[in-house]
């Protein structure tokens, strides 16, 4: 079950204009690979999290930004003007236990960054983990990274990752397209406070993986985390099934092999419970073994057919079958301080997210470690 094609841009703007009392709690055509902000000091420093998963197929099988979106999406306003309504302060502080919330808007590719934004503080969330996509139709408009910092202050929101589609396996030259694609979206982060950018590692399962492979994404991911410590930002791999990253061991190999010549806890992981159950596998011995090198997380759940995926329901977070309330105890009790992310597709990812943030909370408030 794959990251849904309908546009849902009707259904998405019902939430981003309903009053801010409904709410309780907290996309764009892709433009071609010649993002190129101009590199500004990293002055913000947003909390550590860990984060994962962009659609429920393997990653191979996402949108990437050099993929123009050809949807035939409705007509979107242009200006936050057109969104303005009074709305309540949110704090910046870390919300329950710590932690901080956030939404991935590679899920909301039909809204504009603007609308993205609007909707993220609408809900009151801490941040928007932002899609590659929507920087950069943003500065085909014109949008610069000062105006970026203007709108993140204006709607209360940081941003705890920026993720893009790169894999650095397919072939020698797709992995140096990737490079670009990294240090590209890394002058953003940088001029934007963002610690962090999101990223795959490998285009196909671990277990079909070749050495050639294996040694080519190894040195990708070297030259990106490269690219990343001249912008003074950090790279991520998602835990995300159909990749190199989608088992226990898989992970300590890919770790292992990066690392050799990399320092300790150079390369971070996003924490994605639900990419391991897909694949019928134990999410939380994974957040426990690899915590360590966990810096963000990513939350959504369904109602899962493993035998047809496609027969599969998206539902709020603690609603699922993947067992989100013992990531969620786990996370609380190790302390977990970082962003959550909350990762959905299709056509009701604000009013999920809208339902699992507000599940979120009341689990938290009502439960201790």
């Amino acid at each position: 079950m794959c990251e849904a094609r309908k546009p849902q841009a009707d259904c998405q703007r019902r939430l981003i204009d309903a009053p801010p009392d409904t709410l309780g709690a907290s996309d764009t055509p892709t433009a071609p690979d010649t993002l190129d902000a101009p590199g500004s000091p990293n002055t913000q420093d947003v909390a550590r999290a860990p984060d994962t998963q962009d659609a429920l197929c393997a990653p191979d099988m996402q949108d990437t930004p050099s993929t123009p979106d050809t949807l035939d999406t409705p007509g979107v306003p242009g200006t936050l003007d057109m969104l303005d309504v009074t709305i309540p302060q949110t704090s910046l502080a870390p919300g329950s236990n710590g932690m901080k919330f956030s939404l991935c808007s590679t899920g909301l590719k039909s809204l504009t960054l603007e609308e993205v934004l609007a909707a993220c503080e609408r809900l009151g969330l801490h941040g928007v983990e932002l899609w590659i996509g929507h920087l950069e139709e943003y500065a085909q408009r014109g949008g610069t990274p000062a105006d970026l910092c203007r709108l993140l202050a204006r709607h209360r929101l940081a941003v705890p990752a920026i993720s893009g589609y790169t894999y650095f396996s397919r072939s020698d030259s797709e992995s140096g397209r990737d490079v670009t694609r990294i240090s590209q979206a890394a002058r953003w982060a940088a001029a934007v406070g963002c610690p962090r950018i999101r990223t795959f590692a490998g285009h196909l399962a671990s277990r079909e993986a070749s050495g050639e492979q294996w040694s080519r994404a190894a040195t990708g991911l070297g030259k990106a985390l490269n690219a990343c410590h001249e912008q003074g930002v950090k790279l991520a791999v998602e835990i995300h099934n159909g990749t190199f990253a989608d088992t226990a061991d898989s992970l300590a190999a890919l770790l292992g092999q990066v690392g050799q010549t990399r320092q300790p806890g150079e390369l971070e992981l996003i924490y994605d419970g639900f990419n391991l159950f897909v694949d019928r596998l134990e999410p939380l011995p994974v957040l426990k073994r690899f915590y360590g090198s966990i810096t963000h997380v990513h939350f959504k759940d369904y109602r899962w057919n493993h035998e047809d995926w496609a027969l599969s329901r998206p539902v709020p977070v603690l609603q699922g079958d993947a067992d989100h309330r013992s990531i969620l105890k786990e996370l609380r009790a190790r302390g977990y301080d970082g962003f959550i992310s909350f990762e959905y597709f299709g056509e009701d990812v604000l009013e999920l997210t809208r339902q699992s943030y507000a599940e979120v909370r009341d689990y938290l408030s009502r439960t201790t470690t």
